[in-house]
């Protein structure tokens, strides 16, 4: 980058003399206008090579490493064994793993740690308890929706959203036409 910057000041530089050198013969020969223009001209390059030296001075400021991403680890032969002799989830292996890292020791040295024992056991204690008092709000059955109403539905713009929806359009219309039939 500072390579292109240095092409860039020295191709300025040259353009400025350049210009100061054509600029003389040309302002004898057309005047007041080619002064104006000059000016106009030497007053952007000043702007452009002010604002190369600041995006330079902010480069060197803003330098930072690119930082390779750590790549997921691939399940070993330890990871698969603990996660099926704790029967652990997702979440559960996620706060076991980030323990050992932390403590820098291997994740089946942590999974027998005081600590992470008490955590697991809390853990599964508070899915246990949320899962039983939700069993005493199970939802009921939706009730089945009459030929009529899907049918009316149809009518007013709602299509259905799904294979099994149509289907039950299909079933509905033909329902209510035999009833009609057998009406009339």
């Amino acid at each position: 980058m500072t390579e292109e910057n240095e092409t860039l000041n020295s191709s300025n530089e040259q353009e400025t003399s350049l210009e100061e050198s054509t600029s003389v013969s040309d302002t004898t020969s057309e005047g007041e206008e080619n002064t104006e223009d000059l000016g106009a001209l030497r007053e952007q390059n000043k702007k452009l090579f002010a604002r190369a030296k600041k995006a330079e001075a902010m480069l060197k400021v803003n330098k930072t490493e690119v930082k390779e991403e750590p790549k997921p680890e691939k399940s070993s032969v330890e990871d698969v064994f603990i996660i099926n002799s704790l029967g652990l989830s997702q979440e559960e292996y996620n706060e076991l793993t980030e323990f050992a890292e932390r403590k820098k020791i291997s994740k089946l040295e942590a999974s027998k740690h005081p600590f992470m024992t008490s955590f697991l056991k809390t853990v599964r204690e508070e899915k246990a308890t949320a899962q039983a008092t939700s069993v005493g709000s199970s939802r009921k059955g939706v009730p089945r929706m009459t030929d009529e109403s899907i049918v009316e539905d149809f009518q007013r713009g709602k299509m259905p959203d799904s294979k099994e929806g149509w289907q039950r359009l299909a079933e509905a219309e033909i329902a209510l036409k035999k009833k009609a039939s057998k009406r009339g």
